[in-house]
């Protein structure tokens, strides 16, 4: 973990990726380099646990695209189906749970989620939908070296990706971006929760196929065509 007493230059030095991070912070070595992490938030009048927060956050992605960067299709392929499509099935119905139990208890509280619990159904339909394409068409594919045939199935899941992005950002809307009252029920705490943790989850899934396995894909089809 970060810490707030470590410096610029010290933090640059123990965790890789760190320069990239800094340098999006408009932080570098030479200027800032004897600087704690507690006097950079301080002259930039920030806070400090959500500036640590960030900067662990921005250092876990950049070293989780490096390790995948350099792992083989099969590998990304699984990771994705065991962890994401397997993580998601086993979550979304609890979430679900949650949702209709605080929309019926709480509906008269001017912070209910009223309609959570539709809205996150109809995800959970379109995500297995799409789960299922990818585990049945595309993903067999890609891991027989099929680049070429598999640029229209990798077409039509990024535009799903595009619809699921218009579902998490319905689910912000009808959370309060996952801002609880102070009078939260335990079910609630529980919901939105769980709801952090599989919104970021859900994320990072696309991530690494928007960014990481798709454009692999491409390029493998384009060099096909070059061939």
């Amino acid at each position: 973990m970060i810490s707030a007493d470590l410096t610029v230059a010290q933090l640059a030095r123990q965790f890789r990726g760190a320069a990239t991070v800094l340098y999006q912070h408009q932080l570098d070595l030479r200027d800032d380099g004897n600087q704690t992490l507690a006097e950079i938030a301080e002259d930039k009048a920030i806070n400090l646990q959500e500036f640590l927060y960030t900067l662990q956050k921005q250092l876990s992605k950049h070293q989780s695209d490096e390790r995948w960067q350099s792992a083989s299709d099969a590998e990304i392929i699984q990771h994705i189906q065991t962890h994401f499509h397997s993580g998601h099935r086993q979550l979304l119905p609890e979430l679900i749970h949650l949702a209709r139990r605080v929309e019926t208890v709480h509906k008269e509280h001017r912070d209910c989620p009223l309609g959570l619990a539709q809205q996150m159904h109809n995800f959970q339909v379109d995500i297995e939908q799409h789960t299922q394409k990818e585990e049945l068409v595309l993903f067999p594919m890609l891991l027989n070296g099929h680049k070429q045939p598999a640029r229209q199935p990798i077409e039509v899941m990024q535009q799903e990706h595009a619809s699921h992005d218009q579902s998490i950002d319905k689910i912000y809307e009808l959370t309060n971006s996952l801002c609880l009252p102070q009078d939260a029920c335990n079910t609630w705490q529980n919901l939105y929760v769980g709801l952090y943790k599989f919104l970021s989850e859900f994320k990072e899934h696309m991530h690494l196929e928007n960014n990481i396995l798709f454009p692999r894909a491409e390029a493998g089809a384009a060099e096909v065509n070059h061939g």
